[in-house]
């Protein structure tokens, strides 16, 4: 026998109303298991956070930055105070310079207490992590022969990590090539593969003045880095010191295709931008390849004061349009086909060689 509409109505009304009351109990055991995991999850952030502090021990505080990846990925963490974060920043700041100043620990040590550091950096959530790196491109002495072992093994790590960290990675290997002295195998083969270039070009640089390789190596690193990010202005500040009449034209004219790239960038993104800081650390080496032609400079001279806003608009930086300083469409140049480079300013009056650098892909 059916049941009555009435009875029928009332049996769907205490349905809904148990289903509802279970959909609150179950909502209020989560929120509260999710209270809980959170709470957790602070503590031992704070944990981690006094451990890292607590720790004098260079071996004491190796094995504990190894624990660092493994601590974030487990389901344990959930929220990360910022202020842990920064803390944890510093501690690994500290380490990597004092790990790479020491005189005490070998190469071997060094590189895999770089690599710890660099893991850990890698699951590190605060967007200031980049300022943990800054050291190494400001300061670090990488002249050492444990320079070329490190460099590779930057190479191998960003190849296998999500690139977030490979601005600071190639800004290292580009001041690690700058820095290291010319003559050791290691250092030759990870100065070709950053550049992208064969061997008989890397000697033709080295022959006609170290300036060549320094010059390449800027420029290598300028056209291909995130110049939208600081950590490009800092690089590029510690590559920029040689004597750019001292090169070979063809180099030269690589560097007039790479500062019409910035110059170009700089007018898109606007004023007091990264591209304009890097123009404004350039224009030196602008000024000395154009003197005297209608490529130069109108807003400011080598005299203009350094601190002059008139270096923030990117409207002072003209591009370079002179016929004779493009670069041409070629991937090799044999030692025998070079000149040396001329003793005058400018390149104007230097016969013309074809470009090695124009279309080298990015490394990595």
């Amino acid at each position: 026998m059916a049941q009555p509409f009435s009875s029928r109505v009332e049996y769907s009304i205490d349905s809904l109303r148990d289903r509802y009351r279970r959909w609150i109990s179950g909502g209020l055991e989560m929120a509260a298991e999710e209270a809980r995991w959170k709470r957790l999850s602070e503590i031992y952030a704070h944990i981690l956070d006094w451990t890292a502090n607590a720790l004098d021990e260079d071996d004491a505080l190796e094995k504990f930055i190894e624990t660092i990846p493994g601590f974030y990925k487990s389901d344990i963490v959930k929220d990360i105070p910022q202020s842990v974060e920064r803390s944890i920043t510093y501690r690994l700041r500290k380490f990597t310079n004092s790990t790479l100043s020491s005189n005490s620990v070998s190469g071997l040590v060094k590189t895999r207490r770089l690599a710890l550091c660099f893991d850990a950096a890698n699951e590190l959530r605060s967007d200031r992590v980049e300022s943990m790196f800054e050291d190494l491109l400001l300061y670090a002495n990488w002249s050492g022969a444990d320079s070329g072992e490190i460099g590779y093994f930057l190479r191998s790590w960003e190849k296998s990590n999500k690139g977030r960290l490979t601005p600071i990675i190639r800004g290292i290997i580009a001041v690690i090539v700058a820095h290291m002295r010319e003559g050791d195998d290691r250092w030759t083969a990870l100065a070709r593969d950053h550049l992208g270039i064969q061997e008989d070009v890397l000697r033709n640089y080295i022959t006609y003045g170290e300036d060549n390789l320094l010059l390449a190596n800027l420029i290598q690193f300028t056209r291909h880095v995130d110049r939208s990010k600081f950590i490009a202005y800092i690089v590029v500040r510690r590559l920029s010191e040689f004597d750019i009449c001292n090169t070979l034209p063809e180099v030269q004219h690589d560097f007039c295709a790479m500062w019409n790239q910035v110059v170009q960038e700089s007018q898109s993104v606007g004023a007091y931008s990264t591209p304009v800081y890097i123009l404004q650390l350039l224009r030196h080496h602008y000024i000395a390849l154009h003197r005297g032609t209608d490529a130069a400079p109108t807003a400011f001279s080598e005299d203009t004061f350094i601190f002059d806003d008139i270096f923030l608009q990117p409207s002072s930086y003209p591009q370079c349009n002179l016929p004779s300083h493009r670069s041409a469409d070629v991937h090799d140049l044999s030692v025998a086909e070079a000149s040396p480079p001329a003793a005058t300013s400018s390149s104007s009056s230097v016969p013309r060689h074809d470009s090695v650098l124009t279309n080298i892909p990015p490394s990595g």
